[in-house]
Formats: C-alpha cells, structure tokens, sequence
C-alpha cells in the first residue's frame, strides 16, 4: 500500500482524500481497506499528510525523500520483471524535475546490467529537441554522476559525447 501511495502521488501529484482512494482502489487488489490504509499511512506511521492548497486539502508525503524512494523501488522491480515496459511507464517523466532522483536512485537499485540498459534507453529516446537540449545525454551523464554502476565502454561513450558538445 504504501508503493502504491508513492507511485500515485509521483504520478498524479497530491490528491484529496477520495481520488487517493479512488487511485488506491483501482491499482491495488485483493481485500484492502483503503480508508483503514490511508489513515495508518497519515495518522499512524505519519508518512502523509494533509496539506492546504488553493483548491482544498490535499495529500502528500511529509518528506518527499520517502516517496522519491519508495518510487525508486517500485521502477526497480519492475525493471526486473519487464523493463520494456517499465520504460514505456516512466519514458514520458524523464524530463520532468521531480522525477530526477526516483529515476537516479532506481539506478541504483538495478545491477549492473540493468542500469546499463537505462542509460541506452536513455541515449536512444530520441526527444524531441534532444540535439538542442541533449536532456537524455544530461540524465545519463547524471547517473554516472551519482556512481551508478554502468558498463565502462558506455560510461566513455557518455562522457566522450558530453566532451564533444562545444
């Protein structure tokens, strides 16, 4: 429940009660009171709270490292269990602020190899005004920043392409 939370929130932004649980509803199975989940999360543990905005009281996480993380982990399993997919989830986030550490730290969750194949995806996106921006080469160069472990030849050819721009 609380990857869950996590996610939808990384996702969707803070929401109020009732479409949390409506999110909670649709992405989690099996027999869970949502409400029951929600209040442990916020008045138990203290995870989330309830913030005051323009359009009303909205849920977030207290700290935002927590939810950053718990995404972190979320793509890391998936990644392992089908990362063709997994990319196509997150692909359209790459370039959003908020999703830069979820993104850094499931690198480093992921082996060797799999961190590896972030990066590739990464380079070979091909977004829209990447030969401008080159905001996929930034976010792999990122990873390498953070000591994520990636493939030496690909760590070099990260760097000579970062070396080549003038």
């Amino acid at each position: 429940g609380l990857v869950c939370t996590a996610w939808i929130l990384q996702t969707k932004g803070p929401q109020n009660r009732s479409q949390l649980i409506q999110h909670m509803a649709r992405m989690m199975t099996g027999d869970v009171d949502h409400e029951r989940l929600l209040d442990c999360l916020q008045n138990g543990i203290g995870l989330v709270g309830v913030y005051g905005y323009q359009n009303g009281d909205l849920i977030a996480f207290r700290h935002l490292t927590f939810q950053e993380y718990l995404v972190a982990q979320y793509l890391a399993e998936e990644w392992r269990a089908d990362a063709k997919t997994t990319w196509q989830r997150i692909k359209p986030y790459t370039h959003r602020p908020q999703w830069l550490e979820p993104i850094l730290l499931a690198g480093h969750l992921l082996d060797m190899q799999e961190a590896t194949r972030l990066a590739q995806l990464l380079l070979s996106a091909g977004s829209l005004y990447e030969r401008e921006l080159r905001r996929n080469l930034q976010l792999a160069a990122r990873l390498i920043g953070d000591r994520v472990t990636l493939d030496e030849s690909l760590e070099k050819q990260i760097i000579d392409r970062l070396l080549q721009i003038s």
